[in-house]
């Protein structure tokens, strides 16, 4: 009995000892096959920014190729960014440039300004100004108040650019990569509206501003503008001069509100729409016909004299004097002729997200 004890003890001794071997074995298979995966997951979440779940997807579909595992993510994003198109995005970025002569101004809207201060979401951004200037313009104004160009949207969403989330050399359309970022986020981002001013002579200047600065030439509200000389050519003080005139400008009219550029560019429509209200007014007030006349004259006066760029007071020099005095002040100082505005254009952050203008 004692002799079979004793084998029984070492037959379950070395039972152990062989399920020992094989645990350890399998336990070091399994460590030294998973630290290559764990380093590129790793690596791909770096590149991406996608989910560790995701990342894991990814290099299992694609036999931990890398550049396959980015391309397996980057479809999976567009598939999943069309879920998002249908929320409002009110947020996001404001953003100009100036090239060549032109000036264009695009909005890029997301849900929350978390993702305007990303910096990848603003390296797409500056990247789609980039595109804009490229992009011709129809030859008639997208705007009578204030004569500027559009940038077709369409066609922005038609060119070629880095993938912002990968930042690979691969180029993707805009409107793959509109999706990329979305899916990124977990947001919808789109391209509300794009324009352009641009002089039409060797003497043409551009300028710009922008408000409550996110990152450069980035913000939450913009403005561009053209700015035209009489004479032939300038030299470089009187480049420099209206310039910096056209900078200031832009600065005005973000903090003016400015709506047209002259009286005649005024929309009838809104003339007729202010004039019926202050003509109801004056009417409550029981006095005569000639004096309601005076007095509705003098409160249109008011309402041009507060919405139309030449009509305005000046908001950037001393004493301020009207916009068109300006002008005037400074062909006369730099002989410059005439020197006139061309066009202009103001956007404020979120004023068309009521409705997804693209995905």
């Amino acid at each position: 009995r004692r002799v079979h004890g004793e084998k029984v003890l070492a037959l379950v001794m070395f039972a152990q000892s062989r399920c020992l071997f094989k645990t350890s074995l399998h336990f070091q298979f399994r460590l030294a096959s998973s630290t290559p995966m764990a380093t590129l997951i790793r690596d791909l979440r770096a590149k991406t920014n996608a989910g560790l779940a995701d990342c894991k997807k990814a290099l299992e579909a694609t036999s931990g190729d890398m550049d396959q595992a980015i391309e397996w993510l980057r479809k999976k994003g567009i598939a999943s960014a069309s879920k998002l198109t249908s929320r409002v995005s009110s947020d996001g970025l404001i953003v100009v440039s100036q090239k060549n002569g032109e000036a264009v101004m695009l909005e890029i809207n997301s849900e929350t300004d978390f993702v305007a201060r990303n910096e990848k979401f603003q390296s797409f951004v500056r990247n789609l100004s980039s595109v804009a200037h490229t992009i011709p313009s129809p030859p008639t104004p997208l705007c009578a108040n204030s004569l500027h160009l559009a940038v077709p949207i369409d066609l922005i969403l038609e060119q070629k650019v880095v993938d912002p989330i990968t930042t690979t050399s691969t180029l993707i359309p805009v409107h793959d990569a509109l999706k990329s970022v979305a899916s990124n986020f977990g947001e919808n981002i789109r391209i509300s509206r794009a324009i352009r001013v641009q002089g039409r002579t060797p003497s043409s200047v551009v300028g710009s501003y922008v408000h409550n600065h996110v990152a450069e030439n980035m913000g939450t509200m913009g403005a561009i503008i053209a700015l035209q000389s009489s004479i032939p050519s300038l030299s470089p003080e009187q480049a420099a001069a209206v310039h910096d005139l056209a900078n200031q400008l832009a600065l005005h009219i973000v903090g003016a509100g400015t709506r047209y550029l002259a009286i005649e560019n005024c929309s009838g429509a809104d003339v007729e729409s202010e004039k019926a209200v202050h003509i109801e007014l004056a009417k409550k007030s029981g006095k005569p016909d000639d004096v309601i006349a005076k007095i509705v004259a003098g409160r249109m006066k008011g309402f041009f004299d507060e919405t139309v760029l030449l009509e305005q007071k000046s908001l950037t020099v001393e004493g301020n004097p009207k916009i068109s005095q300006v002008l005037a002040n400074t062909a006369k100082k730099f002989q410059l002729g005439t020197l006139d505005v061309v066009s202009f254009g103001r956007f404020k952050l979120g004023e068309t997200s009521k409705a997804p203008a693209t995905e």
